[in-house]
């Protein structure tokens, strides 16, 4: 039996892909969790839960926000929030995972990224930084795990 766990700020559209995920793949167990890779607390609750349900092989990392805005224009609030979900959760989450991943002595962390964090776009600056850094970071922890 396989398994697959999925996080989201909001579990309600979840739960549907968890119903069509069961109709099309019968021997797969999902199990839905609420997740804000932006809190520490829920990071932990999420890890503690997942791991829990089975050992993880993959971690992808999907989350991201986008505050589209001249920059200076950007409340500390907005600017916060970009960061903290586009790349600092993102950060946390792969630290936690990590460790389970090289006790099994396996595991991949896939970042899903964007064509923003390599282009120039006006109004779009700390979303293309922190698409920047999240590439970056992959690259780099991939040279680490060699």
């Amino acid at each position: 039996v396989s398994k697959l766990v999925l996080g989201a700020r909001s579990t309600e559209k979840l739960d549907g892909l968890k119903s069509d995920l069961a109709k099309r793949y019968p021997d797969v167990e999902v199990l839905t969790l609420k997740l804000d890779v932006s809190d520490t607390e829920s990071r932990k609750e999420f890890f503690r839960r997942a791991v829990a349900f089975g050992r993880c092989q993959v971690l992808i990392n999907n989350a991201g926000i986008i505050k589209n805005r001249f920059f200076q224009s950007m409340t500390d609030e907005d600017l916060d929030a970009v960061l903290h979900t586009n790349l600092v959760g993102t950060l946390h989450l792969t630290k936690l995972f990590l460790p389970e991943m090289l006790k099994h002595d396996r595991g991949h962390v896939v970042n899903i990224s964007s064509i923003s964090g390599f282009t120039a776009a006006p109004y779009g600056s700390v979303y293309a930084a922190t698409k920047a850094a999240l590439s970056s970071f992959s690259a780099s922890l991939r040279l680490e795990m060699q």
